[in-house]
């Protein structure tokens, strides 16, 4: 009922303040003094509805009038307004897009960080929170498993059962891989999600010269520890080819993860991570 006074009060550039709001009784009324505008409503008994009894929906007002009538407007009510946008692949979410959304469909200007956190908060509605995300992680991995036999997951918990790692490997990657050439690419990105962490990507060639994915995991840095932990468990789930190599660019904990997992592998330097660190370091040289 409140949500959808609400609306109505911004459609109508007004604001309204409640006079009594209990289990059995609900009481709204005009902000401007001398205001008619008023609604009255009873709980139907038996029921956890309300029935109006009572509506006078004429403002004694100008709309020039009125004032401080965006108090209603939150970053929630935008974001209900905005979710089948943000929904719409074909649609690219500007904080410019729903200032203008809303000051076409309401006629009232919002601010910047407010259509920030209604963006937000829609994403969230459709997405679930990072929070949610990592809490239904291990149920994500276990219908992967079952809808794809053969694949590998993993998940490592810290001393207070918080995540700390997570390792990947689809069941067509530890199947396709004895057909690629025995070279494994490692690289890693940041997240930018809320809690941040390393992406850690592994890729191989297959025979007609295309990438072919093989695992991936999340850690929260690059580390010894990190690494290690990755690298055996993607010895577990892939096969081991006999002339194994590994191309990678200079990250220490890499080289330091493949010498203890993989100790039989060869390592070598991206040429592309190396020319890109030779030009940095020596940008200034003749």
């Amino acid at each position: 009922m409140t949500k959808f006074f609400c609306s109505l009060e911004i459609n109508q550039k007004a604001e309204f303040t409640t006079v009594r709001s209990c289990s059995k009784r609900y009481e709204l009324k005009c902000i401007m003094e001398k205001c008619g505008w008023n609604v009255h409503a009873t709980r139907i008994k038996n029921f956890t509805l309300f029935r109006v009894i009572k509506y006078h929906n004429n403002h004694e007002y100008s709309i020039d009038a009125r004032k401080s009538y965006q108090k209603h407007t939150t970053s929630n009510f935008i974001s209900e307004q905005i979710l089948e946008h943000v929904r719409d692949k074909t649609i690219e979410i500007t904080l410019a897009f729903v200032e203008n959304e809303i000051k076409k469909k309401f006629g009232i200007d919002i601010g910047y960080h407010k259509a920030w956190r209604a963006v937000q908060k829609a994403i969230s509605c459709i997405r679930g929170t990072p929070q949610e995300n990592y809490q239904i992680l291990p149920s994500y991995l276990h219908m992967m498993v079952h809808g794809n036999p053969g694949t590998y997951t993993s998940i490592k918990r810290d001393k207070q059962n918080r995540f700390a790692y997570m390792f990947f490997a689809p069941a067509t990657s530890i199947t396709g891989w004895c057909y690629c050439r025995p070279v494994i690419a490692v690289d890693a990105i940041f997240l930018k999600s809320k809690y941040r962490g390393i992406l850690f990507i592994v890729v191989s060639k297959d025979a007609n010269n295309q990438f072919f994915p093989l695992s991936f995991g999340v850690t929260d840095l690059e580390n010894n520890e990190a690494y290690i932990w990755f690298f055996g468990e993607m010895r577990k789930a892939i096969q081991v080819h006999r002339e194994l190599i590994f191309l990678s660019d200079r990250n220490q904990s890499i080289a330091n993860g493949i010498r203890k997992v993989y100790p039989e592998a060869r390592h070598g330097i991206c040429l592309y991570h190396f020319e890109k660190n030779l030009k940095q370091r020596h940008a200034k040289a003749q």
